[in-house]
């Protein structure tokens, strides 16, 4: 006979013993499982948001900076455009704005915000010495100089051109 069975004394029917069984039971096995997986996936969601927020961030001020070279383009052929049409570069962007510099002489579709930069909301600066110019941006930090995303940015505006002559033969 097993151990599980125990004899009273006396008639009657034997009765099995109630044994406790060792371990978890399901319940407290499910519990477990759900407390580690809620501390665990927000621990990795955290560790791949570290990872890759900085890599957006350093891709987004990058594209912001290819913004800027390409308006700084745009704005110097509109500086050019204003040298050949005028024959001399402005002073300021004042002038490209308003050529005439007459009250209500503005150029209709220049805005403020062509200016300056949306990435940073720093002007544009126009420098012009002698027969050239450049058009520049200071940077992230808006000071001269600087490395990486502090860099400052210049584009030159080219030389004016020459117009040959066609020959007709």
């Amino acid at each position: 006979m097993s151990d599980d069975w125990e004899d009273f004394p006396g008639e009657g029917p034997r009765i099995q013993k109630h044994t406790r069984k060792r371990g978890l039971s399901t319940g407290a096995i499910i519990a477990i499982v759900t407390v580690v997986v809620i501390l665990v996936i927000p621990f990795f969601i955290g560790l791949i948001a570290g990872v890759t927020l900085p890599v957006i961030g350093e891709t987004m001020k990058q594209a912001e900076a290819n913004a800027v070279v390409a308006r700084l383009r745009s704005l110097s052929v509109l500086v050019e455009g204003h040298r050949e049409k005028h024959g001399e570069l402005p002073a300021s962007w004042e002038e490209l704005r308003n050529p005439s510099g007459e009250p209500g002489g503005e150029i209709p579709d220049f805005t403020d915000a062509m200016f300056e930069s949306r990435a940073s909301e720093q002007p544009y600066l126009l420098v012009v010495e002698g027969e050239r110019a450049r058009i520049g941006w200071l940077g992230w930090d808006g000071i001269e100089g600087g490395d990486g995303f502090d860099a400052d940015i210049w584009v030159e505006v080219p030389a004016s051109r020459t117009r040959v002559p066609v020959r007709s033969n």
